[in-house]
């Protein structure tokens, strides 16, 4: 069976519980690539305003760590496009943290801003997948109860970092990138 990867196509299979597993798996494999290397690159940066936001509390590799551990027994084959996809992404946050890097924030608020969506969308995955408690679905329960306040923190000090209007579109198109990769 091929893997359904657009996401509204995904989005309404995991409502309805009928998202295949290796569709799930390979995404938190995709996440888990982009997150390793974005999260390095926003911790190496010695770029004030990403020092401004940025710290270690926003790590979320470890909880897509958890869950592919989860379902390695499963033994589910990498999805090609998704790794190269993954992969390319990654490849943009190392060039980021280069040549403009308080860009890779566009990045992190892109995965921050869908933290609140992926909380909504937890109950689904332990659903779909038969998941008792956290088991395979860490990285959708971040934050747990606090996923409000986090998201507040977060904008407060990327508007905070922001004040400069001049870096504004750079940013939101480092944001159109990681939201399209």
């Amino acid at each position: 069976m091929k893997a359904i990867y657009l996401y509204p196509d995904n989005c309404f299979c995991l409502i309805a519980h009928r998202l295949p597993v290796d569709c799930y798996v390979n995404q938190l494999r995709g996440l888990s690539i982009a997150h390793s290397v974005l999260e390095t690159e926003l911790a190496a940066s010695d770029n004030a305003i990403v020092a401004t936001v940025w710290d270690d509390s926003l790590r979320k590799l470890s909880l897509l760590e958890e869950d592919l551990r989860f379902f390695e027994p499963r033994v589910i084959p990498d999805d090609k496009a998704v790794v190269d996809a993954a992969l390319a992404m990654a490849e943009k946050f190392r060039l980021r943290r280069i040549e403009q890097p308080e860009t890779l924030l566009g990045g992190r608020y892109v995965f921050g801003g869908s933290t609140p969506g992926n909380c909504m969308h937890r109950p689904d995955v332990s659903k779909t997948f038969h998941l008792a408690r956290l088991n395979g679905c860490r990285y959708y329960a971040c934050y747990n109860d606090d996923v409000k306040q986090q998201w507040v923190q977060f904008s407060t000090a990327m508007k905070n970092a922001l004040a400069d209007t001049s870096l504004h579109d750079s940013i939101i198109d480092a944001a159109h990138e990681t939201f399209s990769g």
